[in-house]
C-alpha cells in the first residue's frame, strides 16, 4: 500500500486488465445521456454543432479530462477481443481514412511500383 492509500497489484502472467464496454455506460452514465441529447446521432463530441457535451464542457457542468478519458476507455475497449492483426488494420483504416482508407493506399502503392 502507498502512502496516500493506493493499493498497487501484481497480476503475474497477466499482460492487461480487460476493459468491458457495459461498464463504460454506467461509468460514464452522465456522459452518455449527454450525448443522447446531441443533433446528430453519430455525434463525435469534438467539433459538431449542436452537440450537448461540448456544451456541458462550456457550461462548465463536464470537465474536459472526464471526456478525454470516456474517449480513452471507448477506444480501448473497441479492440477488446480482437487480435493483433485485426487491431493493426483497424488502426490503419483509421489513420488512412482521410485518403479513402488501406485500399486506396494499397491502389497508389500498387501504381507507383508498376511505373519503375
Amino acid at each position: 500500500m502507498l502512502k496516500n492509500g493506493e493499493i498497487v497489484i501484481d497480476t503475474p502472467g497477466m499482460r492487461e486488465l480487460g476493459l468491458e464496454s457495459a461498464n463504460l455506460s454506467k461509468t460514464f452514465a452522465d456522459i452518455d445521456e449527454l450525448a443522447f441529447m446531441c443533433k446528430f446521432h453519430d455525434c463525435t463530441h469534438a467539433s459538431e454543432p449542436g452537440c450537448a457535451v461540448q456544451r456541458a464542457i462550456f457550461d462548465g457542468t463536464l470537465s474536459v479530462e472526464r471526456l478525454m478519458s470516456y474517449q480513452k476507455l471507448k477506444k480501448e475497449a473497441k479492440y477488446e477481443g480482437l487480435n493483433f492483426k485485426q487491431i493493426e488494420t483497424t488502426k490503419l483504416n483509421e489513420m488512412f481514412s482521410g485518403v479513402g482508407g488501406m485500399k486506396n493506399v494499397r491502389r497508389f502503392a500498387k501504381s507507383k511500383h508498376r511505373e519503375r
